[in-house]
């Protein structure tokens, strides 16, 4: 392995004082934007940042060595190459074992949408404040989705809401589901997290990521944020009432 390829700064999680913060990996071969990051993330107590890599064999290997909670990935690496190194991380990394995905410098709407079907759970503009990030990783970490509200507007318009049948008859993408989870999946899309679902359905957190992980694997889905999107497509939300989750 080249120098400045890949580090691991912290040892694999095995500890409970591990747990008490969030674990987070930089891919991105800007050396100094990547060490930039390094030290915004590293003024917030409750993050950690455990290893870097600069390309997409290292960033594999650190993501597997360290099994952060959090992937922040420049889109911009391997020369603009960054969805590839995103997809080898899904490809190569088992499934138990990846983190979520924090996309930065995205700029284009076709590819916010191939990073979304990658299983990306955050994605930030080009240029993003330092709050922006930071808020996007303790965003994903809790199992929500983070879009700044220009890449909302890019999916937004590159989607296009499909309007509600007027015999009000369930979309056919959404058969698989059972009655109840597809009032998951409008909460989802409505920006709920785990715990306002549970307080809306009057149900326990647990019960609604059982709920969650049920309609992500009948839709054959990876990420919350692409549930919201199918929702906002059929129209299980109107574009009024949808909110970025």
């Amino acid at each position: 392995m080249n120098e400045g390829e890949a580090m691991l700064l912290v040892a694999a999680p095995d500890t409970a004082a591990s747990q008490r913060t969030i674990r987070v990996v930089l891919a991105g071969d800007d050396d100094l934007a990547r060490e930039g990051t390094r030290s915004l993330l590293g003024r917030e107590p409750e993050l950690s940042v455990v290893g870097h890599a600069a390309n997409g064999p290292a960033t594999v290997s650190v993501v597997r060595d360290t099994q952060p909670d959090v992937l922040v990935l420049d889109l911009r690496m391997g020369k603009g190459r960054g969805q590839h190194v995103l997809r080898r991380v899904v490809e190569e990394v088992p499934a138990e074992q990846l983190p979520r995905f924090v996309v930065t410098e995205v700029s284009a709407d076709r590819v916010l949408a191939d990073i979304v079907r990658l299983g990306a759970h955050g994605c930030l503009h080009t240029g993003c404040s330092a709050a922006d990030l930071v808020h996007a990783v303790r965003t994903v970490a809790a199992d929500q989705a983070f879009l700044t509200p220009s890449l909302t507007r890019d999916l937004f318009h590159r989607f296009q809401l499909l309007p509600t049948t007027a015999t009000g008859e369930r979309p056919h993408q959404l058969e698989p589901l059972s009655d109840r989870e597809v009032e998951v999946l409008r909460l989802i899309a409505s920006g709920c997290s785990n715990r306002q679902i549970g307080t809306r359905l009057q149900v326990s957190e647990t019960t609604v990521k059982t709920h969650v992980s049920k309609v992500l694997a009948k839709l054959g889905l990876s990420a919350r944020v692409q549930a919201a999107r199918l929702a906002w497509q059929v129209g299980l939300v109107p574009v009024d009432q949808a909110v970025p989750a």
